[in-house]
């Protein structure tokens, strides 16, 4: 279940690049200048730090996100190695051996 979320939001994350890209275009859009016989007007938007620090947060976001899920399926092959070695083990001795989850996990941790 955890595996289709990360994958989900994976590849539900590139769209939040979309956001930078039309932020940008406004900028481009914003920059006006007019200039008649007796006036002028001029709008130019100026891009502060806010707009880097929220590229570099939406770049963080979509690397943290594909770390995760990177993690998410490494850790599952690792699960499916040891079953797949537990497995192969019980079989060469001959009878499968039942071990309660609570003493699977402490024998893990020493």
């Amino acid at each position: 279940f955890r595996g289709r979320i990360l994958e989900f939001l994976d590849q539900i994350g590139k769209w939040s690049l979309t956001d930078n890209f039309i932020m940008f275009l406004t900028i481009v859009l914003f920059a006006v200048k007019w200039q008649g016989a007796e006036s002028s007007f001029g709008l130019q938007c100026l891009p502060a730090v806010e707009l880097n620090v929220f590229v570099a947060a939406t770049v963080l976001s979509l690397v943290l996100g594909h770390t995760m899920l990177a993690v998410h399926r490494w850790n599952e092959d690792e699960i499916v190695h040891a079953a797949v070695e537990q497995e192969a083990a019980e079989r060469a001795v001959g009878a499968v051996r039942r071990v309660p989850l609570c003493r699977k996990l402490v024998l893990k941790k020493g």
